[in-house]
């Protein structure tokens, strides 16, 4: 296998679930102060703590996001012995020609 090109993509944009977790994050906290200031500390328990869940999952993603975790690398690749292709490593994607482009697993 000889490897002609190598590219990375993204797996997509996260930007509207980012921004929907914010939002759940910011009102739950507000609905659990005001639970709290109601005197109701179940409810306001609850509601913070999925608040604090959905704040955790805001970081994560935003953190993979930027960190580059969530890209995918790509080769385009000339095969030359098909028996000797790794399909424990790469995927084929893709063919152009003779030309197959790859995608890399088990990271």
């Amino acid at each position: 296998m000889e490897i002609l090109n190598t590219y990375t993509q993204a797996i997509g944009d996260l930007s509207g679930l980012v921004v929907a977790a914010v939002m759940l994050t910011l009102c739950l906290g507000l609905l659990a102060w005001g639970f709290f200031v109601e005197k109701k500390r179940v409810r306001g328990t609850i509601c913070g703590a999925i608040s604090a869940l959905s704040a955790t999952f805001v970081i994560a993603i935003s953190y993979a996001c930027f960190s580059g975790s969530l890209d995918e690398t790509y080769h385009e690749v000339q095969i030359t012995d098909m028996s000797k292709f790794d399909t424990s490593k790469y995927q084929i994607v893709g063919q152009r020609g003779k030309i197959f482009v790859v995608k890399e697993i088990g990271q």
